[in-house]
This record gives structure tokens, sequence and C-alpha cells, in this order.
């Protein structure tokens, strides 16, 4: 599900950032965004798992085109607390866990029908 690994520089605005500059960067302007918009929750149903999968696939895909960094190792650093608790980083949080769950839902079904 990685999009791309950050290489040993990456330039941004003419400057030269390491991976954690650059990851920083990232995530004070997720946080900022975040403060001057007002959240709404939405509830959306699918038809079907394989639905809810596909759509959760492409959210993550950007959280992991916006950072960076492949969903797992995201995840990976949120959980060992070395990510932020910002409301971005939840929600995308929150995705690969509703992710992990629809795929081992899912392998289910398929093991059952072979």
């Amino acid at each position: 599900m990685a999009v791309g690994m950050l290489h040993a520089q990456n330039v941004v605005d003419g400057l030269s950032l390491s991976p954690d500059e650059l990851l920083q960067s990232w995530k004070s302007e997720r946080s900022d965004s975040m403060k001057k918009r007002s959240i709404q929750k939405q509830s959306i149903q699918y038809d079907s798992p394989l639905d809810a999968l596909v759509a959760i696939a492409k959210r993550l895909s950007r959280y992991e085109t916006e950072a960076g960094l492949s969903s797992e190792d995201f995840f990976d650093r949120f959980s060992q607390g070395s990510w932020g608790d910002d409301t971005q980083s939840v929600e995308w949080a929150n995705d690969y866990r509703h992710y992990l769950a629809l795929r081992a839902e899912l392998g289910k079904i398929l093991d059952a029908a072979a």
C-alpha cells in the first residue's frame, strides 16, 4: 500500500530537508489547517465490505501521498507515540485500523468460499 518512501533528502521550496524534517513540516501544516476548519463527522454506508475497502484504500493513498510515508510505517510511529495526535493523524490511524479489519473480514469470506 506504500505510495513511496522518502529518500535521503527532499527539496521543498528550494530547501533540502531530511525525512524527519519533512514529516515534521507536514504534521505542522496539517495541524494548522485542521485548526482553521470545523470538522463534521459523516456516516457513509457501503453496499459491501469490498466497496468500503476500496473507499478506505483511496483515503489511505491520499494520506500516504501527502506524508510520503506508507500507512503501515505511519501507524507504527503513531502507535509508539512518535507521531502526533492531531485530528488528521487520528483519522489516518482509524482508517488504517478499519482497512485492516475489512481485509481480515474479506479474507475470511474468501477462505470460506474456497
